[in-house]
């Protein structure tokens, strides 16, 4: 398996900071909040095909996706979400998804708790323009369920350098407030 070569170590660390720096400052102080944006900018070029080919070592992360969860619209925004009442719509966070389909990632959920998650999503050729994708699997940090379940259609929109993908949250039919549209930003290595 080529993800797991010695030589994908420095990526896979470099990756490991990143989701442990984002998770530590997603609720800092508002004027550190931009600072993952930063940090994630500088290990997206750091990991991009071009540097590693002119490093002259293997690419590692080949067919490997590589997202930003950034806002999500609520169809009921005034539903009350945590402390300060109402949903966070702002919910950073990253993702990656491997060639075979697994997929995981880390965000600020809109209760502004810390959910990490983990699926499958199948998706249409990425060598179009759109693409339609479904991810199933589950996901933590809600207080209604211990691990809840996660089926999210998406529709993708670019190219397989840089795409945004706008995914649809159905409301949970026992204990969820509200359904959502989610925007992220992905890349294709």
């Amino acid at each position: 398996m080529q993800y797991l070569t010695v030589h994908a170590f420095p990526h896979f660390a470099a990756l490991v900071l990143l989701l442990m720096h984002v998770i530590s400052n997603v609720t800092a102080h508002p004027r550190r909040r931009t600072s993952w944006l930063v940090l994630a900018a500088f290990w997206l070029v750091l990991l991009s095909p071009k540097y590693a080919q002119a490093q002259d070592t293997p690419q590692p992360w080949a067919g490997v996706t590589v997202g930003v969860h950034a806002y999500t619209w609520h169809t009921s925004p005034h539903a009350a979400g945590g402390p300060e009442g109402g949903y966070e719509n702002v919910n950073p966070g990253l993702y990656l998804r491997l060639p075979s389909g697994l997929s995981g990632g880390v965000y600020r959920n809109s209760y502004r708790r810390t959910t990490a998650w983990l699926g499958w999503t199948w998706e249409t050729d990425r060598q179009r323009p759109v693409g339609v994708g479904l991810t199933v699997g589950g996901a933590t940090g809600y207080e209604a369920c211990g691990v809840c379940p996660l089926v999210v259609p998406s529709l993708r929109l670019g190219s397989e350098r840089a795409a945004l993908r706008v995914s649809y949250l159905p409301k949970p039919p026992q204990y969820g407030g509200s359904a959502g549209v989610h925007l992220s930003l992905e890349t294709r290595f």
